[in-house]
């Protein structure tokens, strides 16, 4: 729409498979409304070669929009049978020029209406769930098992809840890159994680949840309890009629351990007698059973890590100590291929074996933080496929020949050759994740399920890779990707969902919106650290040209300059000797251009601010260094026509941010508050907040750890760290007072502490994000304080406090480690950005 001018195209099909491509003209009326009359041109199928003689331009009828800001209808009259006519309810995706809209958070009162945007998801599978992982609460979602079915499709069983924006039980079912479901029958798992499956051609599917421990069989849409533990079972197989367990587990009431047999009644140990630790791989085979673990006895008998069970004796296939990594070698997979018996784990790759004895294949992998750890192996396309803790493949780093591997790669029957070379970095929006959790520990009975790469299966055209990565090649996929010999695909669909943490979000002059800190919006790969979301197209990789003169920027902060242009504030080099403060100007979307910081008597270090006041001015603040007195200082400084000049250099700290009056000016009437981590400003003491007002600089008393500041049109509001003293703290021009008390409509938190990261004043209303006493860890990080009301904004957001947020006149964006909006109400799967928009 151009003043009250509307142009329409539309593209579609018609029954018979004929392209129709229609355009029409219309103007909006005073009652919003749009009236079209469309023609088209008819002719050309899908994939037939175009011949112009066969395209007619013909009358195909009219149709009408109705519009409001925030919904409307469309309605359609076709003078062809084959449309008719129909009448569809529309939502707004994009502000119209023409519409007058009002911004609504600060004018209007109701938020029942508001509601989660469901667009923000990401490829694979996800999870709210918590899960104790080295003592620490967090969500990691995680495939632990795959089981190729007969059928054609694959079972993925793990710790997850949702599959896009189905939730699911942690057991899912599809095959390649597109529809992937909820095992079907339906059945209720009563569980959250499912760690082991099993199946063959006369047995019935079998698996093993925790929490409870049990082990069920699936008969149509019922499940049996034919066992339960304490502990995780890691694998199941179905050998010979019987169905055998491994794992660090123990079956109730002093049952078998570590490896138990079931004949279809009893729960037994294996043959012999159990090992004297556990078994972790299991593989059937019409040689025998192979078990393999962490052992050196099995069935009465010495076996180091690995046996055969022939249903009469045992067999020792030793894995020596020498070649492992640790007493004894840890034995997570094992393959019985028609190219020989392989075996893997905590050793140096993978090893086959001779007819005597195990020989490693080639020069191996190498691991990144010591010894590598394969976690499984796998045969697809000829080729034998490795997982698990590695960097390098072919093998070690110092090995002339080693190639770098991020965790995947293949033994052609000559080298060892990467898969994925871990060249294109994959972040993730959730808190945590085994992406960064080295493998400096590979013997720590945890390590299996906390792994980046756990399992592997094929179906033939495609392998499947579980586990709690976030994906490879490139590739965005949260803990399921499919390969198919030549390039990554992910499983599922990918919408808008971000693979990183949000740690900056901007409102653009055309209503665009502006994220940085991420390596992936969707599947598109950053090339600036920066996407713009069009709410109409997604996020545009107008991904924005990469900086300059290999900047090397990280923390990178985003303002708006006067001509609404985007600046771009990032601190630049490798090590902490070389960190200097950059800044860049996008012009017209294409090019940025270098801001000099000037001459200056300070050494700048780190850039922690970029803001423009309400004048138009340009700002930024970080860190700098008196190399005279070898001093961390901190310093602010502005933009003028000649660059950036220092207004202040001579906090005795660090400066984190900048807070301007709504109503600053310029020299007299310039007003804000600086907050860092200083005691003075030169000889004026100012403890964590200095307030510059009226020419001079003043102390705002004692804020004990101050984390968070806002200046509003009603309020001078400050957060602090947890043991600061206040949840809220309030400044009434000579000293701080508390606002969260029960008198302002908050709870009354007793003797613990509200910690406010961030504080964002809309007139009365105040969101607030952070941690508070009462409300559940996992939802209750965003709030809304409306005089008198203090509560969870529409249902909160899982996972943690968001970094960053941002308002725009049609809904409030939260970027961070967001997980899941809404978790106890109508909940949401939304990744790494949670939008709330209202009808």
């Amino acid at each position: 729409m151009d003043r009250g001018q509307a142009l329409l195209t539309w593209f579609s099909y018609d029954p018979h498979g004929n392209q129709y491509w229609m355009i029409g003209v219309g103007e909006l009326d005073e009652d919003r409304r749009v009236q079209f009359g469309l023609h088209a041109t008819r002719g050309g199928r899908f994939g037939d070669a175009f011949d112009a003689n066969e395209v007619e331009l013909i009358e195909w009828g009219t149709l009408t929009l109705d519009l409001d800001c925030l919904d409307g209808t469309m309605a359609y009259e076709s003078v062809l049978p084959e449309f008719g006519s129909a009448v569809h309810d529309l939502e707004r995706l994009t502000v119209l020029a023409g519409l007058d809209c009002p911004f609504f958070m600060p004018e209007v009162g109701a938020l029942e209406h508001a509601r989660w945007d469901k667009r923000f998801t990401i490829a694979g599978i996800h999870s709210s769930l918590p899960v104790q992982l080295n003592n620490d609460n967090i969500n990691l979602p995680s495939v632990h098992d795959l089981l190729a079915l007969p059928n054609g499709d694959v079972l993925a069983a793990g710790t997850f809840n949702w599959l896009g924006q189905t939730q699911v039980p942690p057991l899912i079912q599809g095959s390649g890159a597109g529809d992937w479901q909820a095992f079907a029958p339906a059945i209720d798992l009563a569980t959250l994680a499912a760690t082991a499956l099993a199946q063959d051609g006369s047995h019935p599917l079998v698996m093993a949840v925790s929490d409870p421990g049990r082990i069920m069989l699936v008969h149509d849409e019922a499940l049996e309890t034919i066992g339960q533990f304490e502990g995780i079972v890691r694998r199941l197989a179905w050998h010979d009629g019987q169905l055998w367990a491994a794992g660090p587990f123990e079956m109730t009431d002093g049952g078998p351990a570590m490896l138990a047999v079931w004949d279809g009644t009893n729960w037994q140990a294996a043959p012999g007698g159990q090992p004297d630790g556990p078994a972790l791989a299991l593989e059937s085979s019409a040689e025998g059973l192979y078990v393999g673990g962490q052992f050196g006895q099995i069935g009465g008998m010495d076996a180091e890590s690995i046996a055969r069970w022939d249903g009469q004796t045992w067999t020792a296939y030793d894995l020596q100590a020498q070649q492992g990594f640790g007493e004894p070698a840890n034995v997570y997979a094992i393959a019985s291929t028609p190219d020989g018996l392989f075996a893997a784990g905590a050793i140096v790759g993978a090893v086959r074996w001779d007819g005597s004895q195990w020989q490693p294949l080639g020069n191996g992998l190498g691991g990144a933080n010591g010894s590598p750890v394969v976690s499984d192996i796998h045969l697809f396309q000829g080729q034998l496929y490795a997982i698990g803790c590695f960097a390098h493949a072919n093998g070690s780093a110092d090995d002339p020949d080693a190639v770098p591997a991020a965790g995947i790669a293949r033994w052609t029957g000559e080298i060892w050759e990467a898969v994925d070379d871990g060249s294109i970095p994959i972040s993730s929006p959730y808190p945590l994740t085994s992406t960064f959790l080295p493998c400096f520990h590979p013997l720590k009975l945890d390590r299996p399920w906390s792994m980046r790469m756990q399992r592997l299966a094929s179906d033939g055209d495609y392998l499947y890779v579980g586990g709690s990565l976030v994906g490879l090649g490139g590739q965005p996929s949260q803990g399921l990707i499919a390969y198919d010999g030549n390039q990554f695909v992910p499983v599922g669909h990918t919408q808008r969902g971000v693979s990183g943490i949000v740690d900056q979000l901007l409102h653009g002059p055309d209503n665009e919106v502006y994220a940085s800190g991420v390596t992936h919006f969707g599947t598109t790969q950053s090339a600036s650290g920066l996407f713009r979301l069009d709410s109409t197209h997604g996020w545009l990789d107008a991904g924005l040209p990469p900086l300059p003169d290999e900047s090397n920027c990280w923390r990178r902060l985003l303002t708006l300059d006067h001509d609404e242009r985007i600046l771009l504030g990032c601190t630049a080099g490798h090590s902490q000797d070389e960190w200097r403060p950059r800044v860049f100007r996008l012009d017209d979307l294409h090019d940025w251009t270098e801001i000099e910081i000037g001459e200056i008597d300070v050494s700048l270090r780190r850039l922690n601010v970029i803001v423009t006041d309400p004048q138009g001015t340009i700002w930024i603040a970080g860190e700098a260094w008196d190399d005279e007195n070898f001093l961390e200082k901190g310093f602010v400084a502005r933009l003028t026509d000649d660059g950036f000049e220092i207004f202040e250099d001579s906090f005795n700290g660090m400066v984190l941010q900048l807070a301007f009056a709504p109503d600053s000016g310029e020299n007299d009437q310039l007003k804000f508050i600086a907050r860092g981590w200083f005691n003075s400003i030169g000889d004026q003491e100012a403890t964590r907040l200095a307030y510059w007002n009226d020419g001079s600089w003043q102390s705002m008393g004692t804020l004990i750890g101050a984390r968070s500041i806002s200046y509003g049109a009603q309020h001078i509001l400050a957060g602090t760290l947890d043991g600061g003293g206040y949840s809220l703290a309030r400044w009434n021009g000579e000293d701080w007072a508390e606002m969260a008390t029960p008198e302002n409509g908050f709870p009354d938190f007793g003797d613990e502490q509200a910690v406010f990261t961030g504080i964002h004043q809309l007139g009365e209303r105040i969101i607030l994000v952070g941690e508070v006493p009462g409300f559940t860890p996992e939802s209750g990080h965003v709030f809304i304080h409306e005089p008198g009301n203090f509560t969870v904004l529409s249902g909160g957001l899982a996972g943690r406090p968001p970094t960053a947020v941002l308002v725009t006149p049609e809904a409030i964006l939260f970027g961070g480690p967001i997980i899941e909006a809404d978790p106890y109400g109508h909940p949401v799967s939304t990744l790494g950005i949670g939008r709330l928009t209202w009808d």
